[in-house]
């Protein structure tokens, strides 16, 4: 395999890319950016601050498209038609600039929204699995280490009213996938890593450690923010795999095709589940208040939709018009709502029905594409589902699908890199009897 350079990457080589990417990913988090420009600035400027950090964000976005575009024609690896579609879903996205009633605030966002675009193609295009395991785990343990010092100093931001740990963070539900990433890239790590214990070296036995405490402490911080949101998304990744996994064991009678209908079916009937008997899960699940204030965003939201069906408010810029936000307004807590708590959703009441069709489209042909990754033999072939799965479910109840956001990043990079890893490795997809063509998979 090679870099956008055409050079060789080893399995710990191009040192400059995954350190770009960790500080890419860290940036995305959003919690540095906001931190540093909000809570530090000696007075609140309506205007100042958000421009200082959409500035920070575009920075991010100009340095990745100048170094993608430095490439040996990367684009080659990409797959026409999921790529096809993500385009398609950013250019709706701006084009909803022309109805939006806030085309300010749609216009910027359209450009966050294509900027992380470019940002996850270039981390899938760019890195191996094993290099952006690497580069998530040190972007969300640099955010966490933050976090501990803030916690530990007893900084007024670092929990919420509720005890909920925040860290450096905008609020729990901020906070939490970013330790579950933290979990997900050490669980992959140290997976790849189990062989050469049998007879580790020195180095091994460092690494080891070192990945036991940076799970421990991500752990730590998942738990303490109480947030069930990135922790049904982390279990979801884990299921997902380990039923590939056994699929995976009889290519001759389980299809990849077949797996990945049957999750999209599965997803479907658990959505329209926890739709019907929302009132009912909203005493057990995430503290209650939470789970049944989200069912009531949802139902607003939806409610809006229907005012505006096939055009959608424009993207972001619902929450920003007097008449959409009139009745939030009458309840102090929703008065705070900025987002539907639902990436889907989010998309849907931005840019209409249409929006709808091509994020489906997108998921559906993401997990097929994800799926038939994870049956090809090799190490981290299964590292696209699980990235995948753990964002796709965590916009069930958050809206990620935004710009400015890591998980949209990882999400596109999920959606990309199969393809570009089955080219650039040869790799092919596993026979019915048990053997492979061409080559594999490798980490690195």
């Amino acid at each position: 395999m090679t870099t956008g350079h055409g050079q060789p990457i080893g399995p710990t080589g191009d040192a400059w890319a995954i350190s770009w990417a960790t500080m890419s990913l860290l940036l995305l988090t959003q919690g540095p950016v906001i931190s540093v420009w909000s809570r530090n600035a000696p007075v609140w400027d309506e205007f100042a601050v958000p421009a200082a950090i959409t500035s920070t964000y575009s920075a991010v976005y100009a340095v990745t498209l100048f170094h993608l575009g430095r490439g040996n024609d990367p684009w080659r690896r990409l797959d026409p038609v999921r790529a096809g579609l993500l385009v398609a879903l950013a250019g709706l996205v701006a084009l909803s600039t022309v109805w939006s009633t806030s085309p300010s605030v749609t216009g910027t966002s359209a450009v966050n929204f294509a900027g992380v675009i470019v940002c996850g193609a270039w981390f899938g295009l760019r890195l191996t699995p094993r290099q952006q395991a690497v580069a998530i785990l040190a972007a969300m343990q640099i955010g966490l280490i933050s976090s501990s010092i803030a916690l530990a100093r007893d900084w007024s931001f670092a929990r919420d009213i509720n005890g909920d740990w925040t860290g450096i963070y905008y609020n729990r539900n901020s906070l939490a996938p970013v330790a579950a990433l933290a979990v997900l890239a050490a669980a992959y790590l140290a997976l790849d890593l189990l062989p050469r214990l049998r007879r580790p070296s020195t180095r091994d036995l460092v690494m080891a450690g070192a990945l036991v405490v940076g799970t421990a402490h991500a752990g730590l911080h998942l738990l303490g923010s109480h947030s069930l949101t990135s922790l049904a998304g982390l279990l979801a990744a884990a299921a997902t795999v380990a039923v590939v996994a056994t699929a995976r064991r009889n290519p001759a009678r389980i299809r990849p095709q077949a797996v990945a209908a049957t999750f999209l079916g599965v997803g479907a009937i658990g959505i329209t589940i926890m739709i019907v008997l929302a009132r009912r899960i909203s005493q057990r699940a995430d503290r209650g208040d939470g789970y049944s204030s989200r069912t009531q965003i949802w139902r607003f939201v939806t409610d809006a939709i229907r005012e505006r069906p096939f055009t959608g408010w424009g993207f972001n810029a619902a929450w920003w018009d007097p008449t959409f936000r009139a009745p939030l307004e009458v309840n102090g807590w929703f008065s705070k709502v900025t987002t539907a708590h639902n990436g889907y959703l989010e998309i849907v009441l931005g840019v209409g029905a249409f929006g709808g069709l091509l994020i489906l489209a997108v998921v559906a042909t993401a997990v097929l594409a994800m799926v038939t990754h994870a049956f090809t033999r090799g190490r981290y072939t299964s590292w696209p589902l699980a990235l995948g799965t753990f964002c796709l479910v965590a916009n069930l109840q958050e809206s990620l699908i935004i710009g400015n956001h890591f998980v949209w990043l990882l999400l596109v990079t999920a959606i990309l890199v199969p393809v570009s890893a089955l080219r650039a490795s040869g790799a092919q997809q596993v026979a019915p009897d048990h053997t492979v063509g061409a080559g594999s998979i490798s980490s690195s």
